[in-house]
């Protein structure tokens, strides 16, 4: 390697990171137009970069482009796949789109590297509909020791929850059994 080459690595390197922080600098006050434009410069001195990819699809995400979002994050997800960060990015994506189902695999992905993050699988669960799984989820939670105020908090709204349709039933049952003729005679 000659000492031309060295130079023009360093200055390329030295470039990369100032275009990058200016990303980050941009992203930071709500410039997330300048911040994409500041990763593509990234992206043309050192293409395939994790890190740019994933600020590019969180600037994307930003502006509510969640195509170039999900493609950037899937690019950064390719070169390291149990990126726990990265893999609740991509759900904050599904979320946004109001895809749970895609939301909660992923996230289900996520607990196996951290089971601390449960919580979030509750919550996706019962934003899906999927009441049963979410109290489940709890049980099991509970049972390990991991219980956190949020997860408190839903246990509380889907007893509350459960409790509502109990009563609803009830209702409805006693409607179905009322006779109104027996009724009307009754008050004749």
């Amino acid at each position: 390697i000659s000492y031309s080459q060295i130079n023009v690595e360093e200055e390329n390197d030295l470039k990369f990171q100032t275009y990058f922080f200016e990303a980050l600098k941009q992203k930071a006050i709500n410039n997330y137009g300048k911040a994409i434009e500041n990763l593509e410069q990234c992206n043309a001195i050192k293409e395939n970069d994790k890190a740019v990819e994933f600020e590019l699809s969180k600037n994307y995400f930003l502006l509510k482009k969640n195509f170039e979002a999900h493609s950037f994050i899937d690019l950064a997800l390719e070169k390291e796949v149990d990126n726990v960060f990265m893999l609740k990015h991509k759900v904050a994506i599904f979320k946004a789109e109001r895809n749970f189902k895609e939301a909660i695999e992923i996230q289900k992905k996520i607990v196996e590297l951290k089971p601390n993050y449960s919580d979030e699988l509750v919550m996706l669960y019962a934003q899906n509909k999927e009441y049963k799984k979410a109290e489940l989820l709890i049980s099991d939670i509970e049972k390990n020791g991991l219980t956190t105020t949020r997860l408190r908090g839903l246990k509380k709204y889907l007893s509350s929850r459960n409790m509502l349709q109990n009563l609803n039933k009830r209702v409805e049952d006693a409607k179905e059994n009322l006779n109104l003729e027996e009724l009307r005679a009754g008050y004749a």
